[in-house]
């Protein structure tokens, strides 16, 4: 009778006071906490890391990310004006992205291919139209 009853007790496994399991719970949370304050902290870009060539079309690309910053020069290559040369030139001059900074170039030799191509055409168109008089 004896070895049953201890057999009953000895296989019981010892219970912890419920503040113990309160604070385990609560350091577990916290290291849970930390561990993501850590992981989230080393995944963020500090805004000084960005290149401010963006900010002279809009001020609010200060964290434009390289996906926008090629759609801004794809952009930039097609209205190809005086002053998307001036963005296009501080792009190459900022950019630290070989990607990015070899598609503003091929975009700056574009648009300037363009107007010199455009501006002959529109001396002769000039000279050529009637004046209504």
């Amino acid at each position: 009778m004896r070895s049953a009853r201890c057999s009953t007790r000895c296989a019981r496994l010892p219970e912890l006071p419920s503040t113990s399991f309160d604070i385990a719970v609560a350091v577990a949370f916290a290291v849970g906490l930390l561990l993501f304050g850590i992981s989230t902290a080393m995944l963020r870009k500090p805004a000084a890391a960005y290149p401010k060539w963006p900010q002279l079309i809009d001020e609010s690309l200060v964290a434009a990310d390289r996906q926008l910053r090629l759609d801004i020069i794809e952009r930039l290559s097609i209205v190809a004006q005086p002053w998307c040369e001036d963005v296009l030139r501080q792009a190459i001059e900022q950019e630290d992205d070989a990607a990015v900074k070899s598609a503003a170039a091929s975009a700056l030799e574009a648009s300037r291919a363009a107007s010199t191509h455009a501006a002959p055409a529109a001396k002769t168109t000039h000279q050529n139209t009637p004046t209504l008089g």
